[in-house]
């Protein structure tokens, strides 16, 4: 099953959700160096501050990042290692995925959030790919 597919039932959308946010968190929990502190800082306070806030943004873009996983997820059950998959795919991945947001953020409003994710997409890309195999994991349990 794909992913988008497993986005039609609702009781699978809810556990993808839950599982996507664990794994953003533990992510962020995970970073380490200056950089990783920034980052870990300004989610913390975007969680305290707006709550509920990444929860409807990967809602919002779930269905987005489910179409750009797919074929990586279906290429990756093709071969004997999804996880090396995953891992070797990551700068790849990590792209396609960033395209997404890209978008998202070209059509956004918020001149604010313009500026601020033009400024980070230059060092997204790396900790998206850092990600890349704990979400190849995810996807194929919930795809």
């Amino acid at each position: 099953m794909s992913l988008t597919e497993a986005l039609a039932d609702p009781v699978r959308k809810e556990a993808l959700i839950v599982a996507g946010l664990a794994a953003l968190d533990a992510e962020v929990d995970e970073l380490g160096g200056i950089k990783g502190k920034i980052i870990e800082t300004g989610y913390d306070a975007v969680v305290k501050l707006r709550p509920g806030f990444i929860r409807s943004n990967v809602e919002v873009m779930l269905p987005s990042f489910a179409e750009v996983i797919d074929p990586h997820l279906a290429a990756a059950r093709q071969t004997p290692d999804l996880n090396k998959y995953f891992t070797d795919s990551a700068d790849t991945i990590a792209e396609d995925l960033l395209g997404v947001t890209d978008a998202r953020a070209e059509r956004a409003n918020n001149a604010v959030a313009k500026g601020i994710y033009s400024k980070m997409r230059g060092m997204a890309a790396k900790y998206v790919a850092n990600a890349v195999p704990r979400l190849g994991t995810l996807a194929n349990k919930h795809g």
